[in-house]
């Protein structure tokens, strides 16, 4: 009776935030699932690279026999997402309709007010409004325990291969956007958590999806600091056009005029939260790290040539018809045969052969992690932190089909070229790039601002 009363009391107190939003026939909702079928088989040229095409058709077979009644945009999202999620690729979207990677669109209030940071199953109050202490373990929400939460929002992620580090990093960024998008939202929450042995309940109320606005300010992509004797750190937080009129291969030449001149002997080299960019900014910054010949780039796939049932549902980029007389039937794969990176690429003139300490992230992605992926074959650098988000052996980004759902109107952007990495040792398929010393932050460290990855780093010789 007591288990019945205070599962009765948590209906009441966390009650759903309900917003009117229209519903869409079985017949709309069916319609754009086989868009979104014929698209995924038709254009992304990763679609089958961790689930086979037999399973991913088995599973949307079972998404559509559950279209039974009318549903909202959210509540088909909510379907249709952990099936896309099955294709382990972190490249591709689904979302609002011009609201890319944002979870808050969806209702405008209701929405989890703590700010909490993720160890495993475990999570961790950071800084909050109500007076909970900062590194309190929070244990439920609502009465569910926060390992299953994690689980749940886990399955929905979009990233690459079996990788974790991502997860990681997106639910300690954005826990609040990814329990409102597929957990739900409430006008108040029920918490327990845990500090100094004592377990507390307590009420708190949601809070508007405005109080999670992005910041617009930008940072430097690439800055260089002298200031430790002997050693460069160089942080590239984007493999991106340059700020204030310096490019990035200005910077380049610049920084390791500099490293030469001074004799720098170690280069710390951060990539952590670096998401990618433009590809041929990778090999530039490898050629400029080694003194000897390297291999890049093995393949570039596109799932077949640009014709598409689906047209009239999507933006496709003009560009896509012209590559067509590049695109080569080699074996059961369609090859895009003109890409810089294939074949033997060549040193810089101007090079650096010294120590190099590598820091990477669950954000070290895309471009990122192309890059570390050929520092780790060929043994050039050790490695500090966390795995990076994106996978060791390549990817699937390049050029997007945008796919615009006619009754929804929720977007799915589709990444049509495949990278395939020219790697000679890799261990294991679909997990990031490991690292040498695994240093993930402890919530003390992030409480206080302790960066122990680059304390390690600043120790080696």
């Amino acid at each position: 009776m007591k288990k019945f009363l205070y599962l009765f009391a948590i209906l009441l107190i966390a009650s759903p935030v309900l917003t009117a939003q229209t519903r869409y026939t079985v017949t709309e909702l069916k319609t754009e699932l086989s868009i979104i079928r014929a698209a995924l088989k038709e254009s992304h040229a990763g679609a089958y690279r961790y689930t086979d095409s037999l399973t991913l058709e088995k599973e949307f077979a079972v998404l559509e026999s559950k279209l039974t009644a009318p549903l909202t945009g959210h509540e088909f999202y909510k379907l249709v997402n952990p099936v896309l999620a099955l294709i382990r690729d972190g490249h591709t979207k689904f979302h609002i309709s011009g609201k890319p990677d944002d979870l808050f669109g969806f209702s405008k209030s209701g929405y989890f007010p703590l700010a909490l940071y993720w160890i495993g199953s475990k999570a961790f109050v950071r800084a909050n409004p109500y007076h909970i202490p900062a590194g309190a373990e929070l244990t439920a929400i609502n009465a569910k325990p926060v390992g299953q939460i994690k689980t749940q929002i886990f399955s929905n992620m979009l990233v690459d291969g079996y990788e974790e580090s991502m997860k990681y990093a997106y639910i300690n960024e954005n826990f609040p956007g990814y329990y409102g998008a597929f957990v739900g939202t409430f006008s108040s929450f029920e918490i327990t958590f845990r500090f100094k042995g004592k377990t507390t309940k307590k009420t708190i109320r949601g809070t508007q999806a405005a109080s999670f606005s992005k910041s617009s300010v930008q940072k430097r992509p690439y800055v260089v600091d002298y200031t430790v004797p002997g050693t460069a750190i160089i942080k590239i937080s984007a493999f991106q056009p340059g700020h204030a009129g310096l490019g990035f291969e200005d910077f380049l030449e610049k920084t390791f005029q500099t490293i030469t001149k001074a004799k720098i002997a170690k280069i710390i080299l951060d990539l952590r939260d670096n998401e990618g960019g433009i590809d041929a900014y990778g090999i530039k910054l490898y050629a400029r790290l080694t003194d000897k010949p390297f291999s890049y780039y093995d393949r570039f796939t596109v799932a077949g040539p640009p014709d598409y049932s689906f047209s009239k549902y999507a933006t496709i980029p003009t560009e896509l018809q012209y590559l067509r007389p590049f695109i080569k039937k080699v074996g059961k794969e369609y090859h895009f045969m003109q890409k810089d990176g294939l074949g033997e690429q060549s040193p810089a003139k101007l090079n650096f052969t010294g120590t190099l300490v590598i820091l990477t992230n669950g954000r070290s992605f895309s471009v990122t992690s192309e890059f570390a992926s050929i520092a780790r074959d060929n043994n050039r650098a050790i490695f500090i932190g966390e795995p990076t988000g994106g996978a060791a052996e390549g990817n699937t980004s390049g050029t997007f089909i945008f796919l615009h759902l006619p009754y929804t109107k929720l977007d799915l952007a589709i990444p049509v070229l495949g990278y395939h990495m020219k790697l000679s040792h890799l261990k294991s398929t679909g997990k990031g790039v490991m690292p040498d010393h695994l240093i993930i932050p402890s919530i003390t460290d992030v409480l206080h601002g302790r960066d122990r990855a680059l304390e390690k780093a600043l120790s080696i010789r």
